[in-house]
């Protein structure tokens, strides 16, 4: 009897153990997300969990017409509508004053320990209007391949943590792949998400309020008689001032998930700086997101009508396709999202898109499909594409 207890207690202890490994080994595996088992894994999980693609109706796809919506006809209505479109963003501010830059030179951040070819960081802290920053970080590689790339996160900068010194967690993947090739690079998320400030204004007839959502950027009084969407695309104007002003860079590139998509397609057609640019699951024209249109104030800034019954989405990619001759602007859709613009609705306008910037001799409009991609991320797939368009 006492052998068989003894026997039961060491099976016990034997089970404990194992149990013990076998959740302290799962914890290690989401904490620090081995590639490329962690993203294989996930993307089995998701592609069992796999929920319909979403498609339009035949009538949908018969009602609608790129050429009707588009506006911007030949090379003048291009350069008009462009020069309209900074003026109705910025208003009378239209130089961005680098003396509202602020630098931190080679900070300590511990949650990018261990990069790959990592030299040093440096924090960036540009100064808005109303009190609101926008801050990023540089980093900076020990082996130079001499170019730049802007990582814009959108919303992911609000699922920081506080119990972390640094920001832009959910963006290391993408850092440490472009740091690693050797290219210098620019992070930053949406402004009032992330470390980025959330100051209390008072706005006239309203009172004080505290600015912790960015829809609550819509209750500014605006300055300069320009649009609260300036907010969004202030923060890279000052960054690509400052690439140009203080470093050599051979070019300049932007690739931004979500919302930092939009912000990186609005930027690529107001700024001539950024060469190659690249809006991961950023927008779709309106008329072919109707089921995500008023669901969330989380996107409200893409689809705010004092702003897009200006400008459309058809006119904005061919503005962010030619804002120099050797401009490329590529929409990368992931075909699988599980967020937010899945399916083929892009087909819709694609073909019609690029023959319009063909017509205008110069620029490039792309689209690239991630076929295996079921979450709403940048693949590997994906870099690797980005590098390779990058490094023509």
């Amino acid at each position: 009897m006492k052998i068989k207890f003894k026997k039961a207690i060491i099976r016990f202890f034997i089970y404990l153990f194992l149990s013990y490994l076998w959740f302290y080994f799962s914890y290690l595996f989401i904490r620090y997300r081995p590639s490329p088992y962690y993203d294989n894994l996930k993307e089995l999980y998701y592609k069992i969990k796999k929920k319909p693609t979403f498609d339009l109706t035949i009538n949908e796809k018969r009602s609608f017409n790129a050429t009707k919506i588009i506006t911007i006809k030949n090379v003048y209505d291009l350069e008009v509508k462009r020069e309209k479109l900074k003026n109705f963003i910025y208003g009378e501010k239209k130089l961005i004053d680098l003396k509202n830059l602020k630098i931190e030179k080679n900070i300590k951040d511990k949650v990018f320990n261990g990069l790959n070819n990592l030299d040093r960081i440096d924090k960036l802290i540009y100064e808005m209007e109303s009190g609101i920053n926008s801050i990023s970080y540089h980093f900076k590689p020990l082996n130079k391949k001499n170019k730049l790339i802007i990582i814009h996160e959108g919303n992911r900068g609000n699922y920081y943590s506080k119990k972390e010194l640094g920001n832009f967690s959910n963006s290391k993947k993408e850092i440490n792949y472009f740091l690693k090739k050797g290219f210098d690079v620019f992070a930053l998320s949406l402004p009032l998400q992330g470390i980025n400030n959330r100051p209390e204004v008072y706005v006239k007839n309203i009172g004080i309020i505290k600015l912790d959502k960015t829809f609550k950027l819509k209750f500014l009084d605006q300055t300069y008689k320009s649009h609260f969407i300036r907010y969004f695309l202030e923060p890279i104007e000052a960054l690509t001032d400052y690439a140009k002003n203080y470093f050599d860079f051979e070019n300049i590139s932007m690739v931004g998930i979500s919302s930092g998509g939009w912000v990186t397609m609005l930027s690529s057609a107001t700024n001539e700086n950024i060469q190659f640019s690249f809006s991961v699951a950023g927008s779709l024209p309106l008329s072919l997101q109707n089921s995500d249109i008023g669901n969330s104030k989380v996107f409200f800034e893409q689809i705010d009508p004092s702003f897009y019954k200006e400008f459309n989405y058809l006119d904005l990619y061919l503005l962010s396709s030619t804002t120099t001759k050797n401009k490329y602007f590529t929409q990368i859709f992931n075909k699988h999202d599980s967020v937010r613009f899945n399916g083929e609705r892009y087909k819709l306008y694609e073909k019609d898109v690029k023959k319009i910037v063909k017509y205008f001799g110069y620029g490039n409009f792309e689209i690239y499909i991630d076929e295996n991609n079921y979450e709403h991320k940048i693949s590997r797939r994906t870099l690797d594409y980005i590098f390779k368009k990058i490094n023509l």
